[in-house]
């Protein structure tokens, strides 16, 4: 959490000096946030920072960072689809309060527990396909650096 109370962004820093290392920022800072900042990682050896750096003019991130605009891309999708359905279960408990007026406040909660049942399996199933984009992203990022790694090794 930053001095005013919001939960601070995390960023990475590319810099010649800080490239790679991970830092917290207030997330509304542009906006009138507070000056909250805060590194996450150590500093990185030598070698890792240069290594950072030879992948980072090489264009090595492209890909995470088209693959991370696709990710965040289809967050937004899932937020939308949950928002979606939390109207639709907004709408079916309405409907199933007006039931239990006239068929009885037992069928009612049935029927929302059903709904709400209904609508959990929906986001797990959603939740699972993100967590599997993330790990693929996570391998073939890992990928990436070890190949980039060995061929250093190896022109060394």
């Amino acid at each position: 959490m930053c001095k005013c109370g919001a939960k601070a962004a995390r960023f990475t820093s590319w810099s010649d000096l800080h490239s790679g290392m991970r830092y917290l920022k207030c997330a509304r800072a542009r906006v009138g946030g507070c000056d909250f900042w805060l590194w996450v990682d150590p500093p990185h050896s030598p070698f890792v920072k240069q290594l950072l750096l030879d992948l980072r003019d090489a264009g090595a991130f492209a890909d995470v960072e088209r693959s991370n605009a696709a990710l965040q891309d289809a967050l937004a999708d899932a937020r939308r689809e949950n928002a979606s359905l939390q109207a639709a279960y907004a709408e079916a408990r309405r409907e199933n309060v007006a039931r239990s007026l006239t068929v009885g406040r037992e069928d009612a909660d049935v029927n929302a527990r059903r709904d709400v049942q209904s609508l959990q399996v929906v986001l797990v199933g959603r939740i699972g396909q993100l967590e599997k984009e993330r790990m693929n992203l996570f391998s073939v990022l890992l990928c990436c650096v070890m190949v980039v790694t060995a061929v250093l090794c190896l022109s060394h």
